[in-house]
């Protein structure tokens, strides 16, 4: 039985399922993630999520001449992969 599309598929939904609950509701309301992964252990995993400002702050210097609308606060984070705990001979049965 070979694992790892569904392992692929579901470890990225499952780093956006994370950060969506990190972010909240207000937060992540809009929010962009992205997931940049080689699928293999050892390799870098890259996430990046894009909120808009609106979401983040109120618009309170509007007045002054800067403004939060049509912004966007960036944010990128860098990892490297686990190594699956699952065993070459388990993936066989």
């Amino acid at each position: 039985m070979n694992r790892t599309g569904p392992q692929r598929q579901s470890s990225r939904k499952g780093v956006i399922l994370s950060m969506e609950l990190v972010l909240g509701r207000k937060l992540s309301r809009d929010a962009t993630i992205e997931v940049a992964d080689s699928h293999k252990p050892g390799e870098r995993i890259n996430v990046r999520i894009l909120v808009p400002m609106k979401n983040a702050t109120p618009d309170l210097l509007w007045a002054t001449g800067f403004s939060v609308r049509n912004r966007i606060l960036v944010a990128d984070a860098s990892m490297v992969r686990e190594h699956d705990t699952i065993s070459v001979d388990q993936q066989r049965l």
